[in-house]
């Protein structure tokens, strides 16, 4: 009985022996561990950008071409239309006659300040002469009350000599012309037609250059625009076509627009495009050189 637990016993202390070269064996062997996938609810988004990194910068608005000049040539008085010189689009110089209003009671007044002033100087001749022709024994009394006749005289003259200038210079106001060189933009009137002082009749445009006018820069916009900044120009009417301009003028005072208060902005493009007419609508991509925009 004790043979068979020795024997047993020896049998037990050999396999714990095996068991433990067995584990040293696969100790010394490299293991590898595979992570387990994550669930699709594990997973992180990637973050979207918050700006694509090939958008251009800048502030974009709409923007009408306007000439580089324009007047409108308003009624200086109310009268009828007598005759019309000019038509649209004809190119007029500068203090050409456009349109005469009706001369006939303004001439008349000429006529008779003409005439007041002419009996004026005939009375200020015979003032003279009394005293040119004072005998020499004349009394003091005679000779001032001539003197003082003769300056009656002088004043009546000059009286009626400013009398006659305001005539013509009212007799000038029927008479329309181009304060400068340009083209008939539009005609709004024609001979026998009724014109009220400060109704416009002529618009003057001087079309050699064009600009482009935004008509939506907001307050929080405007303040990102510089005098001087380059611009991008899309014109709706000549889609295969984007001039490059600068920013010349910022409005200091601001208007009423659809989504609160309008800054006009002009931009001057850098080359002349005769194909461009007034108003046409455009889009404009200004590139400000401020940190940000």
């Amino acid at each position: 009985m004790r043979a068979s637990f020795g024997a047993l016993s020896a049998l037990v202390v050999v396999a714990l022996m095996a068991v433990s070269f067995a584990a040293g064996l696969v100790a010394g062997t490299p293991t590898t561990t595979t992570t387990p996938r994550p669930t699709p609810s594990a997973v992180r988004p990637s973050p979207t950008p918050s700006a694509s990194p090939t958008a251009l910068p800048g502030v974009v608005a709409q923007a009408i071409v306007v000439p580089k000049r324009s007047v409108d040539v308003a009624a200086p008085i109310t009268a009828s239309v007598e005759q019309v010189f000019v038509r649209e689009d004809e190119q007029v110089r500068e203090d050409q006659l456009l349109l005469r209003l009706d001369t006939s009671t303004r001439r008349a007044q000429v006529n008779v300040a003409e005439a007041d002033l002419r009996r004026a100087r005939a009375a200020a001749a015979r003032a003279q002469v009394v005293v040119d022709q004072l005998p020499e024994d004349a009394s003091q009394a005679q000779r001032d009350q001539a003197a003082a006749d003769l300056r009656l005289a002088d004043a009546e003259v000059a009286l009626a000599g400013s009398a006659l200038e305001a005539a013509r210079a009212a007799l000038r106001q029927t008479e329309v012309r181009a304060p400068w060189a340009g083209t008939v933009a539009s005609l709004a009137v024609s001979a026998g037609e009724q014109a009220v002082v400060g109704q416009t009749l002529v618009t003057i445009a001087d079309m050699s250059g064009w600009l482009f006018e935004t008509t939506n820069v907001g307050e929080l916009d405007v303040v990102r625009v510089a005098i001087g900044d380059r611009a991008l120009i899309s014109i709706a009417a000549l889609p295969d076509i984007e001039l490059e301009g600068v920013v010349e003028q910022i409005r200091v005072r601001g208007g009423a627009g659809d989504a609160g208060v309008r800054f006009d902005v002009v931009v001057r493009p850098l080359e002349h495009l005769p194909d461009l007419r007034w108003n046409m609508s455009a889009t404009i991509r200004i590139l400000s050189g401020n940190p940000g925009s």
